[in-house]
């Protein structure tokens, strides 16, 4: 039955953020193998996708990419156009971890649309962010500012401070590669001091990368060694 699929994929889920990748296959193999006997078409497609995030994770994006590319097709015939947001953002993903960055972008402008016919606010902002990461390693670093600087709007507006933080450090980055360096560490400090407002370490960590990475990349080894010792602080 249905619910047996669904607990399968959980506990396939569980399996996967907790490392334990053979135990998590081998369950989300058995929710498709339900769903398929039930020829229940959205469940094929749920358990299609958290499959290929699983070989996305464990970096395996040629099996990733045809399971995400199958679920596009369900989620299409199906007119469900909320997963299929979700499944255009995880195919463009793929594509800009292997360099194809206008295959990423068209994929990232489809789920665009469809959050903004939608009226989902925190969808967009995440998408433009990722539609401005990829510009930025376009080299279109203008045109990246202008989609990082709209997802910032948003994130202020809903209150999530942990977007904010995030799209502070992409902003950050950018100036830097425009070699504007107070722009950039304006940006980069904005992002640590959210992060430690909000007391999230995987956050605080990044923000110190991305600190570190500023002062290495400019020659001030010995503060990008600072930060990258207080990243190995946090706990």
């Amino acid at each position: 039955q249905a619910h047996t699929g669904t607990a399968l994929n959980n506990i396939g889920n569980y399996f996967a953020a907790r490392g334990l990748p053979d135990s998590a296959l081998a369950y989300l193999d058995s929710s498709l193998k339900v769903f398929t006997g039930l020829k229940d078409q959205q469940g094929i497609a749920n358990s299609l996708l958290n499959i290929g995030r699983f070989f996305e994770e464990t970096g395996k994006p040629a099996e990733a990419l045809e399971r995400y590319l199958e679920c596009e097709r369900i989620y299409t015939e199906q007119g469900d156009d909320r997963s299929l947001a979700v499944c255009y953002n995880n195919i463009a993903s793929i594509y800009k971890d292997q360099g194809i960055l206008e295959e990423s972008i068209g994929y990232l402008h489809r789920a665009l649309d469809i959050h903004l016919e939608q009226g989902d606010k925190l969808g967009e902002a995440n998408v433009r962010m990722n539609i401005g990461t990829a510009l930025d390693d376009q080299g279109e670093l203008d045109m990246a500012l202008e989609e990082f600087d709209k997802s910032l709007a948003i994130y202020r507006g809903s209150g999530d401070r942990t977007g904010e933080a995030l799209i502070h450090g992409h902003i950050g980055n950018v100036w830097k590669n425009k070699g504007d360096r107070p722009k950039a560490l304006e940006h980069l400090h904005a992002s640590l001091a959210i992060s430690r407002g909000i007391d999230n370490p995987d956050e605080i960590s990044t923000a110190l990368y991305k600190l570190g990475h500023y002062h290495e990349d400019v020659g001030e080894l010995d503060s990008a060694l600072a930060r990258y010792e207080e990243c190995l602080a946090i706990e």
